[in-house]
């Protein structure tokens, strides 16, 4: 029976193509970053650095002190003082099941609203995210969903939200030109 490639369990039916070979769910889970991009590519030297670097990011995240000075509702949390955020990645606001994670404010690259239409029945329908781009210590996207399922943009819950995208981005955004001036 075959074997995984990072922490030679066996292989049952639910496994995942690498370059080298295959690995088992929770292995693909921590190698594509929380399914948030493709394997198939990748070399098992490639998989193990993400692996390890995973495994330490992971110590870290658990090991961080944070008080909360402000928030953005529930889905951005600050500690200005240490100029740390958080993203609670309530399963409401992250379309996945994440724990927590902390960034350093110079880490945030840049924030968008992501306001994506769907026609449906001749009707102009609207989901809305606002995606945080991060650097350091590897480049990194995280979605926050505030509208999930696609509703009109003149329903005054959408108005509310995209509003609060707005807030959102612009306070991210100027996280980083705020530590730059540190």
């Amino acid at each position: 029976m075959k074997k995984c490639l990072l922490c030679e369990k066996k292989l049952g039916w639910v496994k995942f193509k690498t370059a080298d070979g295959y690995i088992c769910k929770t292995c693909y889970g921590i190698a594509s970053l929380n399914y948030t991009r493709t394997i198939t590519r990748m070399k098992l030297t490639d998989l193990e650095k993400v692996y390890q670097q995973a495994q330490q990011d992971e110590m870290m995240q658990d090991n961080v002190d944070f008080d909360i000075t402000r928030r953005i509702n529930g889905y951005v949390l600050f500690d200005d003082s240490r100029q740390i955020l958080c993203l609670p990645n309530n399963s409401r606001f992250a379309a996945a099941k994440l724990k927590p994670e902390y960034y350093p404010y110079e880490a945030v690259k840049d924030a968008q609203i992501l306001d994506q239409v769907i026609m449906v029945k001749e009707k102009q329908l609207h989901t809305l995210q606002v995606q945080v781009d991060f650097s350091n210590p590897r480049d990194v996207s995280r979605r926050i969903v505030l509208i999930p399922k696609p509703i009109e943009a003149k329903a005054s819950v959408y108005h509310t939200m995209f509003n609060l995208a707005e807030q959102m981005a612009d306070q991210l955004r100027s996280l980083r030109a705020a530590t730059s001036l540190n």
